[in-house]
């Protein structure tokens, strides 16, 4: 797991010990392998002996509820099947956290793949390393994302990511979709986007072959980023 310092400027470092009176957020771990959601997370391996009596989360979703606002969430390789509802400021650090997927890309490791989508519904969110598939089950989607800000003013951080949207097997399919999508102001840095497609929407800002839409006009800044781009197609891309 690697748990880099962000290089984005969207939150305020979080800390994770000091001198006395000092303010201090835990971090809170997951391991879909090795975890167990009745444990506190707050320890990035099990402890305890045999059987283990603590360590991290086995899901991304407990350890969004356990954790408070301003924490870090080191997120250990590994898929994981499942939609998210973040609403506290936190920062999510993936397998590959500090670790470039975009036109310059790092060495990267195992990834940690989320097959869902995230919903973010308060500002200052940040993403850092991860992977993001479009999950099976909304294969047919008019309007698949992969994080969604609707309804949120401020600044949403994705960085070091790959965001695969998947494509969708005929016109019909298509209807408005973006990996990105939503009312927050985009920060969008060294990431890969893949199997995108977009069709007509009545409004919103479209960044660089149509990827990133942010409505309301708080728009996109990104740099970086390689874009893997299907469109329009009338088969599967992978």
């Amino acid at each position: 797991m690697v748990l880099a310092a962000l290089t984005g400027t969207l939150l305020l470092p979080v800390a994770t010990g000091g001198s006395a009176g000092a303010s201090t957020v835990l971090s809170v771990y997951v391991d879909g392998t090795n975890g167990d959601d009745s444990w506190s997370c707050t320890e990035p391996t099990p402890t305890g002996g045999t059987p283990s009596t603590d360590g991290p989360c086995r899901t991304i979703q407990t350890a969004i509820d356990k954790a408070a606002d301003g924490a870090t969430i080191g997120i250990e390789s590994g898929t994981y099947a499942e939609n998210l509802t973040i609403g506290k400021q936190l920062m999510l650090l993936c397998a590959n956290a500090g670790i470039s997927a975009g036109s310059a890309p790092g060495t990267r490791d195992a990834e940690s793949i989320i097959r869902g989508e995230a919903n973010v519904t308060v500002a200052n969110v940040a993403f850092d390393g991860c992977t993001f598939v479009r999950p099976d089950v909304n294969a047919t989607s008019a309007a698949p994302r992969l994080i969604e800000t609707i309804g949120v003013t401020g600044d949403t951080l994705v960085e070091n990511s790959i965001l695969d949207l998947t494509v969708f097997n005929t016109a019909s399919d298509r209807g408005c979709g973006a990996a990105l999508f939503g009312t927050t102001r985009w920060e969008a840095n060294n990431n890969e986007f893949r199997n995108q497609r977009y069709t007509g929407c009545a409004s919103g800002v479209l960044y660089n072959s149509r990827t990133i839409m942010a409505e309301d006009g708080q728009g996109v800044v990104a740099d970086g980023n390689f874009f893997r781009v299907c469109l329009p197609c009338t088969a599967p891309f992978n």
